[in-house]
């Protein structure tokens, strides 16, 4: 059968080369017509060495800000780059959105962001959308800019918007199981929602807490769970510090890997360490690097 020698890959392996996951490879092959796979004798789609460049070609224009209609039509035609627009279509979108929020109009901010999906896959908004946005009204706030209003609207939007993406990946998950929260005092939790849906993505299956998570629930929860290691987020260091003994006394209990993102993670970072916790910084790609590290060791 030809698929064997020449269309060698599965979609899960195609999703492993590329990074794209199979639910956006289908998407693009239904709306793009990218790309044409082989079918096994089980109907199952086979792809070729010359699919996986194609897609980490389409991939690599996105990186540059490219749409994937864009993309989709330039390796069609077999361009290999365009010099990208002065203004980032990142921008467009990041100001999209800040309009809206900033005139608390949630018709306004639903119609934006649907036009970023439109443009790029769902991981690509979280990492070049919506944290960029988040900062944004973080730094409107802090220069009276803005309101306290802003960042409750969109954190109210954004929290419905990914709880429907993470439970819907949460159903298709089967991977190694990671328990978040914040730490007590933390009251903002966008950003470790964000985290969790790109480990989704990747594979993980988290288990979500929230906001002002009590730490002394974590051993039991951990082990209801099954999880492999406990992801904290931190924004405030005096929540830090007071949470670190606590901390060091649940890894010593558990014997599972800690580790705390967020702000502070990284400007604390002596005294994570000295607890034999581990800092994960703010960088979520970072994060993820440094769990996969850490639990496969």
């Amino acid at each position: 059968m030809s698929y064997i020698n020449n269309n060698p890959f599965t979609i899960h392996q195609m999703a492993n080369l590329t990074g794209v996951k199979p639910v956006t490879l289908r998407a693009w092959e239904r709306r793009y017509d990218l790309l044409h796979p082989e079918r096994s004798e089980g109907r199952y789609r086979m792809y070729s060495q010359q699919d996986v460049d194609i897609i980490r070609r389409v991939t690599a224009l996105i990186d540059k800000g490219i749409a994937i209609s864009q993309a989709a039509v330039m390796v069609q035609q077999d361009v290999e780059d365009i010099a990208v627009a002065q203004e980032s279509p990142w921008a467009k979108h990041i100001n999209g959105l800040l309009d809206a929020v900033a005139r608390l109009d949630e018709l306004a901010l639903e119609a934006a962001y649907h036009k970023a999906l439109a443009d790029y896959p769902f991981d690509a908004i979280l990492r070049q959308v919506i944290l960029p946005l988040l900062r944004k009204l973080g730094e409107r706030w802090a220069s009276g800019e803005g309101a306290v209003a802003e960042e409750h609207f969109f954190s109210v939007y954004l929290r419905n918007q990914l709880g429907a993406q993470f439970h819907h990946l949460r159903t298709q998950s089967n991977g190694i199981r990671l328990l978040a929260a914040c730490l007590p005092g933390e009251h903002h939790e966008s950003g470790l929602l964000i985290f969790a849906l790109a480990a989704q993505l990747l594979g993980y299956r988290v288990t979500v807490l929230g906001a002002n998570m009590p730490v002394e629930e974590l051993v039991t929860v951990a082990r209801q769970t099954q999880a492999k290691g406990i992801v904290l987020s931190a924004s405030i260091s005096d929540n830090l510090i007071k949470s670190l003994p606590a901390l060091k006394q649940i890894k010593q209990e558990t014997a599972l890997p800690i580790m705390l993102g967020g702000p502070v993670a990284g400007l604390r970072l002596k005294e994570i360490q000295s607890m034999g916790l581990i800092s994960l910084g703010m960088d979520i790609d970072n994060a993820l690097d440094v769990i996969g590290r850490e639990l496969v060791a």
